[in-house]
């Protein structure tokens, strides 16, 4: 699991460079599928729906507005300031801080498993 969230920070940092150098162009967030991680939201300020299609999402920058459909076995949330709604979850993981999850059904028992870090974040059932 570290070597995920280490990756996630590499692609979100990697992204943020490329925004900095891109200033004409409006990129507020992109999705990346990498084999083996499922997809990877980077960017900041983003609005997206993503469909899980059971597999895993990586959401890393600030301010991003993520709904997920379909089973996610994990969401892994770094950064500032992320909303994000899942509709089926298996874990939760977060740090940074300012963050919002909320679920409405867990993969298995009551509740996902949660992964907290960081401060002022939040996780709750819709």
């Amino acid at each position: 699991m570290m070597r995920k969230a280490v990756f996630i920070a590499l692609v979100g940092s990697l992204w943020l460079g490329a925004q900095a150098r891109a200033q004409s162009l409006d990129l507020s967030s992109v999705i990346l599928n990498v084999p083996g991680m499922g997809s990877v939201v980077a960017g900041d300020n983003g609005k997206q729906t993503l469909d899980c299609k059971g597999g895993s999402v990586s959401v890393s920058g600030n301010g991003n507005r993520l709904t997920l459909t379909g089973k996610c076995t994990q969401v892994i949330v770094a950064g500032n300031k992320n909303t994000v709604r899942v509709a089926m979850v298996g874990e939760i993981v977060m740090s940074g801080d300012s963050n919002t999850v909320t679920w409405q059904k867990a993969l298995k028992g009551t509740r996902p498993r949660l992964v907290l870090a960081g401060k002022a974040n939040t996780v709750s059932k819709k």
